[in-house]
């Protein structure tokens, strides 16, 4: 069965065995690095918001043999742990008074997202660009989120050094950096939850000499942009006490390598590009090479430094 067999398919399937006047309908859009992906939006009648749950990897478990039935009842299951339980008032995203303490930022791959950046306002950060959006709401499974362009901030009549305090100001507190050791994560298992386990930023405890570290927030998703957060990699500096590698896993995390661990920047290079090419989902990539941050010098390098 075809990919665009199966999606419609699945619409089908999943608005038979919907109830209380819930719909679903197919959505495709561009998302970051320029992908196209389908999803299917389930809508209640009584709230303008809706997630998308998209399908691409339920169609590789398609087959491999998930019947559509499964898969269905998954998407439906998946929705009602998701859904918003309220409407938002469209005249409240014009209203930036409203808005600003929601206003965070993520990290996006430059060169792939060029013909994007020309609508939205953004820094340059090495060949990355932190952009900016609005955290609509937080699920534990899902987040809604409205990307913010220069027609915003036209009809809010703010200008980006204004969206540039606020962004900052906002992700300290609403999604708050998450640093822990692999030997943590690794301890508590897979099916396991981050948030059991100890944020080094927030409380020291001993870790091994040889230990490897994942950077994220809160809410894990987008986490990546914890690396841009003031004073981010001095802190990380001081807890690892070494400098260190950065390897961009996604745009919801990076890895801190410390380099007494006798790594090479080629190396650890060669390892992002080739988990890029194998184990991470193309709108989820953020870099294809390493960044080394210099502790005695308080500074990032997109290469190896060399005293």
């Amino acid at each position: 069965m075809k990919y665009h067999e199966f999606v419609r398919i699945i619409e089908k399937e999943v608005n038979y065995n919907l109830k209380g006047g819930i719909s679903a309908s197919l959505y495709t859009t561009v998302k970051n690095n320029n992908q196209n992906r389908t999803g299917i939006i389930l809508k209640r009648p009584d709230v303008n918001i809706a997630p998308t749950i998209y399908l691409e990897e339920f169609y590789e478990r398609f087959q491999n043999g998930t019947g559509i039935g499964e898969i269905a009842y998954e998407i439906i299951k998946i929705y009602e742990n998701a859904k918003c339980q309220m409407s938002w008032n469209p005249e409240a995203l014009l209203d930036f008074e409203f808005l600003q303490d929601k206003i965070v930022f993520k990290i996006i791959n430059t060169n792939q997202n060029k013909e994007l950046l020309k609508t939205l306002p953004h820094i340059e950060f090495f060949d990355l660009s932190i952009v900016f959006y609005v955290l609509l709401e937080t699920t534990e499974r899902s987040t809604a989120t409205m990307l913010i362009s220069y027609e915003n901030l036209k009809q809010w009549k703010v200008d980006i050094d204004r969206l540039v305090q606020t962004a900052v100001k906002n992700v300290k507190w609403r999604l708050p950096a998450q640093l822990y050791s692999m030997d943590q994560v690794m301890e508590e298992g897979q099916n396991q939850r981050f948030g059991k386990l100890t944020n080094l930023l927030e409380q020291d405890v001993s870790h091994g000499e040889d230990d490897i570290y994942i950077l994220t927030n809160s809410i894990r998703n987008l986490g990546a942009a914890s690396m841009a957060y003031p004073e981010m990699l001095k802190t990380i500096g001081d807890i690892v006490k070494s400098s260190y590698y950065i390897l961009p896993s996604s745009i919801h995390e990076v890895i801190i390598v410390p380099d007494r661990l006798g790594m090479s920047f080629q190396h650890m290079s060669e390892m992002v590009e080739t988990v890029n090419k194998t184990q991470v989902r193309p709108e989820e990539i953020l870099s294809n090479h390493a960044y080394f941050y210099n502790r005695n010098l308080d500074e990032l390098f997109m290469s190896e430094y060399v005293e």
